[in-house]
């Protein structure tokens, strides 16, 4: 799926569905509408100010169609952050499955800037360790940095991909500021 990483575009998410056994058949799908990450998406439960049990997630959707049951998916993600480690990132597919790509840090690997990622069951690095540890830069080439996501993509296999898919990111902690 690496190949979608040469591609130059304005993309803040893209989302890879391969429908086929074979990567010819993969579809890209995304969506580059901007939005705040910040005091004002806080996660239930959180300890921001404003996290009174109630879920004001930053959302972006995409429809898909024309596919058959996915085989494989990955999810590339652009999104600046002054401490990434407060972000809760899950992905929704039109059946209702969700799974937690990016859990808010709590081992303070994810105290530092921005996500410029592509997360895929199969890459050997976790999210927020190793050498993806460091601040990422925002710009160009997108989704420079591969990493595993913290619950395996591979819920979504073998489900009907058409439909709307929901992206989810909340922020769980105050005072940092982001963009989607």
């Amino acid at each position: 799926m690496r190949a979608f990483n040469s591609l130059i575009c304005r993309a803040l998410w893209m989302m890879c569905i391969v429908a086929t056994p074979t990567l010819a058949h993969a579809q890209s799908f995304t969506n580059t509408t901007a939005g705040a990450i910040n005091d004002s998406t806080f996660c239930a439960g959180g300890t921001n100010a404003n996290g009174n049990g109630v879920v004001n997630d930053l959302e972006r959707t995409f429809s898909v169609s024309g596919l058959t049951a996915v085989t494989d998916l990955n999810v590339a993600l652009v999104a600046a952050h002054t401490w990434r480690g407060d972000m809760d990132v899950r992905l929704e597919s039109p059946l209702g499955t969700e799974v937690q790509l990016i859990d808010v840090d709590t081992t303070g690997a994810g105290n530092q800037d921005n996500y410029n990622i592509e997360l895929s069951d199969e890459n050997l690095e976790d999210v927020n360790t190793g050498s993806h540890a460091t601040a990422n830069d925002t710009n160009p080439p997108y989704y420079e940095f591969y990493v595993r996501p913290d619950n395996l993509l591979s819920a979504f296999d073998g489900e009907d991909p058409n439909g709307t898919w929901t992206l989810k990111v909340c922020d769980d902690y105050t005072g940092e500021n982001g963009n989607f």
